[in-house]
């Protein structure tokens, strides 16, 4: 099922919120409150906290997702959908609800290389959006973002490199459409002919926040540079 979420800064007199949409049903609301509500969730090996935004948000992501709550869930044993958010005081995971490091950093080049691949294999080029990078960055050469170290800065933050980013196959969905494109038409086995070392298939950085997170705009500028340590 694709569904998108729309945040907003203010939400009525609610204060913050977000806007959930999928096909074929109607948008719902959420007013992102704190809530004394937790959920405890396995993340990677890590037992969090999380906040539970309510059973109006699990009853409208079960009906898109096929899940199911109260007594039909043990009756036919179908997944419980909940959604949660990470409270103010934090989980106590440095990358949050990302699996490594919160940011993930691409260059154009190495898209328009990877796509440079599939047309000599005879395939459509596909988008960035396939690789959901937090940051695609133009004016780099294919692939230069695996050369670099210490720390990068781009509006009023400053991010350090943590690491090269291995791939699943979570490229081979289609964002836009929610379809698989497995092998052999998939991207990732284009990504592996091309990229392939040792076992790992990296495409892209992992990026985190040295401080308090700022503001980066499209257009800004970026600058890589050996990290300060306060």
């Amino acid at each position: 099922a694709m569904i998108s979420a729309d945040l907003h800064d203010r939400m009525g007199s609610d204060g913050a919120g977000l806007t959930l949409r999928a096909p074929k049903q109607q948008p719902l609301n959420v007013s992102i409150a704190t809530s004394e509500a937790r959920t405890r969730a396995l993340l990677w090996g890590d037992t969090i906290s999380l906040e539970d935004e309510g059973d109006a948000a699990a009853g409208w992501l079960s009906r898109v997702l096929g899940g199911a709550s109260g007594s039909v869930l043990s009756l036919l044993q179908l997944p419980r959908y909940r959604l949660l958010r990470v409270p103010a005081s934090g989980i106590g995971r440095r990358a949050g609800l990302a699996d490594v490091s919160p940011v993930h950093l691409l260059c154009e080049a190495s898209v328009a290389a990877l796509n440079a691949q599939r047309a000599a294999q005879g395939l459509p080029p596909v988008s960035a959006d396939r690789f959901r990078p937090n940051m695609l960055i133009s004016g780099c050469a294919p692939f230069e973002e695996d050369a670099w170290d210490g720390c990068v800065s781009v509006g009023d933050t400053t991010l350090r490199i943590d690491s090269p980013c291995p791939r699943c196959t979570l490229p081979d969905v289609n964002q836009q459409t929610g379809t698989f494109d497995g092998p052999p038409t998939g991207p990732m086995r284009s990504l592996r002919l091309l990229r392939q070392s040792s076992g790992a298939v990296n495409f892209g950085i992992y990026l985190t926040p040295t401080a308090v997170p700022g503001t980066v705009s499209v257009g800004d500028t970026l600058r890589i540079h050996p990290c300060v340590l306060h």
